[in-house]
């Protein structure tokens, strides 16, 4: 017997309890679950099929069909039964909406992956996934001091400084650029970079213009003592880090400013969320529509995910009416005044002011009943 059958006689076993469209999304999963890349054994899937089994009979529907208040049940169930593997039984139905729900029905799956019950059972709803800070970005004056010292080094560190601080690739993904992966047209000014699949699908980085030119004069020199097929950086992780450090030391890079190759990726990819529409940025930047990891570069809407449209880091101005202070769309409190920034906290906190200050109010009234009672006992007593 298979591992497949075996999978498959689990399904029919607990078919009554579960129902039979529940029966037959996991029939779909286990299919395309073991169509993917980095899930070849059926043993994996099988553990993947027996936890979402458990959570079908917790949410009492099908699968397919769930919400986020189903998402705060299948949770509470977890919370109350104090499972320890509730983290996984939660990535395991990430997979399942990524697989199966996604392709079926984009605005839920949107709206379940971006729910924080999907990420662990204490998470509060108030809680969001924040930006990425832009006080920790290199200024433009140390972004051409690393250039110039990477010119001085070599014409492969050169090359590497160029392309990392402009394409927004994963420090994998730049290990295992090739020189046939970036092509240059001349009559368009246009610079494309094709970027194979790591952690996302393949995609194509195009830049343009004064930009494109500049970069392609760049790593022109490195280029030209390569071959098509030879990786663009054929060097060990650790051995360009090591240059990396060297560079960021030699041109006194401030203590606030991160010297970890993702930084470069941050501060591109918040250019690309700016300047371009979501379909552009989004392909670029190697990320789904509807990813968290959106979130973490963009103040971005539910509605801007399926949307084709262009997005704007906006000012956060403080609700306080004595204040209206612009703050950074990264905090979360009022840098002048220290109020809340979201609106219903800001309410919340309101209230309770005006809740203390009634109560305050009314013992104040009740301690002058009381003394006024007292001094007319007095007399009475004196009568």
């Amino acid at each position: 017997m298979s591992n497949k059958q075996t999978i498959i006689q689990y399904i029919d076993k607990y078919k009554p309890q579960i129902g039979e469209q529940n029966a037959k999304l996991l029939t779909e999963y286990m299919n395309k679950h073991q169509a993917t890349t980095t899930e070849p054994g059926y043993a994996r899937t099988y553990t993947q099929v027996k936890r979402l089994k458990a959570i079908m009979l917790m949410a009492k529907k099908p699968l397919n069909q769930i919400n986020e208040d189903d998402l705060i049940t299948i949770n509470t169930t977890m919370k109350d039964r104090k499972m320890l593997s509730a983290k996984d039984y939660r990535t395991t139905l990430k997979q399942f909406i990524r697989l199966i729900i996604k392709p079926q029905n984009k605005t839920l799956y949107v709206d379940l992956i971006e729910s924080d019950y999907l990420r662990n059972t204490t998470t509060k709803r108030e809680k969001r996934r924040l930006l990425v800070d832009p006080n920790q970005f290199w200024t433009q004056q140390q972004v051409n001091d690393y250039i110039k010292a990477s010119k001085d080094h070599s014409k492969r560190q050169l090359a590497w400084a160029a392309l990392w601080l402009s394409i927004g690739c994963r420090p994998k993904e730049m290990f295992n650029l090739k020189k046939q992966d970036i092509e240059y047209i001349q009559n368009k000014n246009t610079l494309i970079i094709n970027v194979p699949a790591i952690k996302s699908k393949p995609r194509t980085i195009a830049l343009y213009y004064n930009e494109a030119k500049a970069i392609y004069e760049y790593i022109q020199p490195y280029l030209q003592t390569l071959k098509d097929q030879d990786k663009l950086f054929d060097i060990s992780y650790n051995a360009q880090k090591k240059i990396h450090k060297r560079i960021c030391k030699q041109i006194k890079l401030p203590e606030d400013k991160p010297t970890k190759f993702y930084i470069a990726r941050k501060m591109v990819l918040t250019k690309f969320y700016r300047n371009n529409d979501i379909v552009k940025a989004t392909s670029m930047a190697g990320h789904e529509q509807g990813s968290s990891s959106i979130k973490h570069y963009v103040g971005i809407t539910k509605d801007d995910l399926i949307k084709n449209e262009k997005v704007s880091i906006e000012k956060k101005i403080c609700p306080n009416t004595n204040c209206h202070y612009e703050n950074e769309a990264y905090e979360t409190n009022c840098i002048k005044c220290g109020a809340p920034l979201n609106q219903e906290q800001y309410k919340a906190l309101l209230e309770n002011q005006q809740r203390d200050f009634i109560q305050t109010q009314l013992e104040l009234i009740k301690t002058q009943i009381e003394k006024d009672v007292l001094e007319r006992l007095s007399k009475k007593a004196r009568v």
